[in-house]
């Protein structure tokens, strides 16, 4: 059985969230000079910010969802009518290699729905480096990494609806989940 998460860490372009069951949200604000146009452009700070917000919240052994907003995930999605694995390996590789990510931090994941294909791609070292800051300030384990887009929530939720549908929706934690590819 798939274990739901306790808390959610919501990575945005210039900041993270951290909310959930018995946890007060809180935002850590990240300035340019740390994490640019989706770059990490000083890990040392990122890491040390992230590890030392994280501490302060009450996460200790808690399970983790970490989501990826859309400003900082890159998606698309092509028709699969009439298409075979070559096409689809064709189209997914072309998308990956439009990536504006040096080698080895391209991280995308392709999800079959019908006859649509889609596409959600990232730079690998956001989440890996939030990951690394969770467990050292005492985080359980991150049970998935998944693209917000792929829960196809209403715009006009309110967030603590998004909230608890984000830490519930087990099956697109299971097949969107940035865990499940390596980086490219």
């Amino acid at each position: 059985m798939f274990a739901k998460p306790k808390i959610i860490v919501y990575i945005r372009r210039s900041n993270i969230i951290i909310a959930g069951k018995n946890i007060s949200a809180a935002k850590l604000n990240i300035p340019p000079s740390i994490l640019l146009n989706l770059e990490i452009v000083d890990t040392n700070s990122f890491y040390q910010s992230a590890r030392d917000f994280f501490a302060t919240r009450d996460i200790k052994g808690k399970k983790v969802l970490i989501a990826l907003d859309d400003s900082v995930v890159f998606s698309k999605v092509a028709s699969l009518e009439n298409a075979d694995k070559s096409d689809i390996n064709k189209f997914a590789n072309q998308y990956i290699d439009a990536m504006p990510f040096n080698a080895g931090q391209r991280a995308c994941l392709q999800i079959v729905d019908n006859d649509q294909l889609e596409l959600y791609g990232t730079n690998a070292q956001l989440y890996q480096m939030t990951m690394d800051a969770l467990k050292d300030a005492g985080a359980g384990k991150v049970v998935a990494v998944s693209p917000t887009p792929a829960y196809k929530l209403a715009t006009d939720l309110q967030p603590s609806a998004a909230v608890d549908r984000y830490l519930n929706d087990t099956e697109t934690q299971k097949i969107a989940d940035f865990l499940a590819v390596s980086p490219v």
